[in-house]
C-alpha cells in the first residue's frame, strides 16, 4: 500500500494496472449489466451530457467482476491517503455485506455498528492513540463508545462525521443521488466535503443531508428517526425517492436485479412504509397502485419495470 499511493512510483504502478486491465479475461456474468448501470446512473449524475464510449464499452463487459474490488480498493486507498492515525503495524479489516443482509461489527473500542445491505466498511484492527477513524460506503448505524480523548470519525467520499459518544446514522452509498446524516442522540460535528467546506454541527433528531447533483446541502429539524432507522428491524421507510433511488434500495434490500425505464419515471417522488416484511413481488404491487401504470416483467431472475 505504501508502494501504490507513493507519486514516486507512478508511471510504475499505472503501467502495471493498464497491463492488469489488458489482460483481464472476464465474462459476463449476472449483474454486469446491473454493475453497469449503477455507473452509469452515478456518472449522468455528474455529467448530463454522458455517452457511451468505446473505453466504457469495456467496462460493461468487466464491471460485475471487478466493481467491488474496486470499491474496496479505493476505500482503503482513501482511507490510508487521508488518515494519519492508524497505529504502525495496524492491519485495516474490511466488512462487506451483500445485498439482502445485514451484519452487526463490534470495533476494537467496543462500538457497535449495524451495517446494512450492500455496504463496506474499512476500520484498523486498533486504534491509535489520538482519534477512531473509520472509513464507510453505505449505510450503518453506529452506536459509539464513549471517549473524551479519542474522537470518533466517520469518512464518506461527501462528509467526516466526528463525535465523541453517541448514536447516529449514516446513509452515503456511491451510486445514490444524496448523503444523509441523522443523529439520534448525542451531538456529532458533520465536515462536508464540497466547495465551502461546510461544517455543521447536529443536535439529537436533526438531518443534514447533500445532494451530489445540485450540490444542496440542507438541515432538517426534528426529523422522524423512527424512520431513518426503521431499517434496523427490517423495516423500509422509503421518503421522497425518486425511482432510481428506489430502484437501487430494493436491489440492495431483496438481493435482486432491476432494470428500470428511467425516462418515463424521472419525474415520479415516492414516500411509503413497509412494515410487515413484504415480498418485492409486494413491494412492487404497491408501487403499481402509487404511480398509474407502471407495469413489471419477471424472465431469468430479472425484473423489469417499463
Amino acid at each position: 500500500m505504501d508502494w501504490f499511493v507513493n507519486h514516486r512510483h507512478i508511471d510504475e504502478r499505472d503501467l502495471a494496472l493498464w497491463e492488469l486491465w489488458d489482460n483481464l479475461e472476464v465474462a459476463p456474468q449476472q449483474t454486469t449489466e446491473r454493475s453497469f448501470s449503477q455507473v452509469e446512473r452515478l456518472i449522468s449524475m455528474r455529467n448530463k451530457s454522458f455517452h457511451t464510449v468505446p473505453f466504457l464499452q469495456k467496462i460493461r463487459r468487466i464491471a460485475a467482476a471487478l466493481l467491488l474490488p474496486l470499491v474496496s480498493a479505493s476505500a482503503v486507498y482513501f482511507y490510508t491517503k487521508h488518515t494519519n492515525n492508524t497505529v504502525a503495524g495496524s492491519e485495516l479489516m474490511e466488512c462487506f455485506v451483500p445485498n439482502g443482509k445485514i451484519q452487526m461489527v463490534t470495533l476494537p473500542d467496543s462500538s457497535q455498528v449495524l451495517l446494512n445491505a450492500g455496504t463496506v466498511l474499512i476500520y484498523p484492527s486498533s486504534f491509535s492513540t489520538h482519534t477512531r477513524t473509520v472509513y464507510l460506503n453505505g449505510e450503518a448505524c453506529f452506536t459509539v463508545s464513549r471517549d473524551k480523548n479519542k474522537p470518533f470519525i466517520v469518512k464518506t467520499i461527501d462528509m467526516d462525521i466526528e463525535v465523541l459518544g453517541t448514536v447516529f446514522d449514516v446513509s452515503s452509498y456511491a451510486d445514490s443521488e444524496q448523503a444523509l446524516a441523522t443523529l439520534k442522540s448525542g451531538r456529532v460535528n458533520v465536515h462536508l466535503k464540497n466547495e465551502l467546506s461546510t461544517s455543521v454541527i447536529l443536535e439529537p433528531r436533526e438531518q443534514i443531508s447533500y445532494n451530489r447533483a445540485s450540490g444542496e446541502v440542507k438541515v432538517t429539524r426534528q426529523v422522524n428517526v423512527e424512520n431513518v432507522f426503521a431499517w434496523k428491524d427490517g423495516h423500509l421507510v422509503i421518503q421522497g425517492m425518486s425511482m432510481n433511488e428506489i430502484v437501487n434500495t430494493i436491489e440492495r434490500r431483496y438481493g435482486v436485479t432491476i432494470y428500470l425505464n428511467a425516462n418515463k419515471y424521472e419525474k415520479e417522488r415516492i414516500t411509503a412504509k413497509f412494515m410487515h416484511g413484504e415480498t418485492v413481488y409486494e413491494f412492487l404491487s404497491v408501487l403499481q397502485q402509487l404511480i398509474p401504470g407502471l407495469k413489471y416483467k419477471t424472465a431469468d431472475g430479472k425484473i423489469y419495470i417499463y
